[in-house]
């Protein structure tokens, strides 16, 4: 098909030649280009406009352009609406993440689409249907049901748009867009943006010396205003990637012929990693790691963990005493944890609100961490759930991961050997999120929030078209 004719064609079919997605990966790229850099109203207008045509064209590349987007949350366009200026933002200009811009030029394009050509899908089950809505739904209302009991509503509402409404409109894009053979494709996708952020990061770690100097060491920052923010979101993706590698090393599966790309991030990703000198990130990585290798042998992992840990215990002697052996850091999360429920406890229905820790820390701090009395969540994702969404906070994270780990063995034990692959890539990197969420930050920053639906709405794709009744998933082979 000439690129003249797909124009026309908005249901065009996944999976094109080469040249044709590499020029539609082109054209949005010029057209995202010419938004984000345009100065002029009528030319970020314009690529705007583009990008949404190029989205209606092809939802799924919209979807990819979101998610390589949401690190970068930290650089947002500023549009000059001129007069109307005055009418949306009390001090200048209004302020846009891509990846905020692009999600709902995504959510227009997806409802153009329902209206004038909606896309021929598979047929889906009816009982999963409420995958679709149930998890998002959940989470919008309950942070919404806060709102009427915070002090700071305008950061309360931010958050509210930035962290969990649009990471959940996200969701169901990804849900109701794409189909398994896409899982694999956005699976590299995230190793790709992580490779790219880690030779940003090291690149600028040991030529421009951009860097934190903390308990005796230089941490790494690449993009990100703390080390600590860049190994949550590596720790995400380097289990995708080993998993992928792992996998097409066991496997040489036809459906995963790019593994050697997967391994080859690694090392970039794993360096970058390493000089965060983040020691939550450190556990969190290892949780991943021993659940990826039990996966796929439990035997062979045990084995792997054995000598994982001989290997680490042997490199001891050579690590930055001052960082990785200092109590400090320790006897600090203790001092916030136990700050926050004290907060829990004079909060304990509806917590204190999205985003508003920061401001009732002060009345709770202990003397012995009053030298850091900035601190804006409480260093575990428990605690961080109950405080910003109340009691019920709790419950909805239980469910959530419940959901998910559902979700993640049905589709485990349904899905053919080679493909297995992507099931475990994303049951590790949710294992990183709940490993090292226990004494750092989890979901309430923006890329955070990204990759944890993407996470979950990948598992529920393969979930919704690899559905079996249960007396027959045990017959999977």
């Amino acid at each position: 098909m000439s690129l003249a004719a797909a124009l026309t064609a908005p249901n065009l079919p996944r999976g094109g030649s080469v040249r044709q997605e590499a020029t539609l990966i082109t054209l949005l790229a010029a057209a995202v280009a010419l938004y984000y850099y345009g100065q002029d109203t009528l030319l970020w207008a314009a690529g705007a406009a583009a990008a949404l045509a190029l989205i209606w064209w092809r939802l799924d590349l919209g979807l990819q352009a979101v998610l390589l987007a949401a690190p970068f949350f930290r650089f947002p366009k500023t549009l000059d609406l001129g007069p109307l200026n005055l009418l949306i933002a009390q001090t200048g200009a209004p302020e846009f993440s891509l990846a905020e811009t692009l999600l709902w030029l995504c959510v227009a394009a997806w409802v153009i689409r329902r209206r004038w050509s909606p896309e021929e899908t598979p047929e889906a089950p009816a009982l999963s249907e409420w995958l679709l809505w149930l998890p998002p739904f959940a989470m919008v209302a309950l942070a919404a049901g806060t709102l009427p009991f915070t002090l700071h509503l305008r950061e309360a509402l931010r958050e509210y748009r930035l962290v969990v409404v649009e990471p959940a409109l996200y969701y169901v894009l990804l849900a109701h867009t794409l189909r398994p053979a896409d899982v694999r494709r956005f699976l590299y996708t995230l190793v790709f943006l992580g490779t790219a952020i880690a030779l940003y990061g090291l690149y600028h770690y040991f030529f421009v010396g951009v860097v934190e100097t903390t308990g005796g060491v230089q941490r790494i920052l690449a993009i990100y205003h703390s080390p600590n923010a860049l190994a949550l979101f590596l720790g995400r993706v380097i289990p995708v990637a080993g998993a992928l590698t792992l996998g097409g090393v066991l496997y040489r599966s036809q459906h995963n012929r790019a593994w050697w790309l997967a391994g080859f991030a690694l090392l970039p990703m794993t360096v970058c990693f390493y000089f965060t000198y983040s020691r939550g990130a450190f556990l969190g990585l290892a949780a991943a790691l021993l659940l990826m290798v039990l996966l796929y042998n439990r035997r062979a992992g045990i084995i792997a963990f054995a000598i994982a840990l001989v290997g680490v215990l042997a490199l001891v002697p050579f690590l930055p005493q001052d960082r990785v052996l200092s109590a400090t850091p320790v006897l600090q999360r203790l001092y916030v944890w136990q700050a926050a429920l004290a907060m829990a406890a004079a909060h304990p229905l509806t917590g204190v609100g999205m985003d508003n820790f920061l401001y009732y820390y002060p009345q709770y701090i202990l003397p012995q961490a009053a030298l850091e009395p900035h601190i804006s969540h409480p260093h575990n994702l428990f605690l961080d759930f109950w405080l910003r969404l109340g009691i019920l906070g709790l419950a909805l994270l239980a469910g959530l991961q419940l959901l998910f780990l559902r979700l993640a063995i049905a589709s485990f034990q349904a899905t053919p050997v080679g493909l297995r692959v992507m099931v475990i890539a994303l049951m590790a990197s949710m294992a990183d999120f709940l490993v090292h969420g226990l004494i750092d930050n989890s979901y309430f920053l923006i890329d955070l929030a990204y990759v944890f639906w993407f996470t979950l709405a990948l598992v529920a794709v393969l979930f919704r078209h690899t559905w079996k009744p249960a007396s027959t998933i045990a017959d999977t082979p």
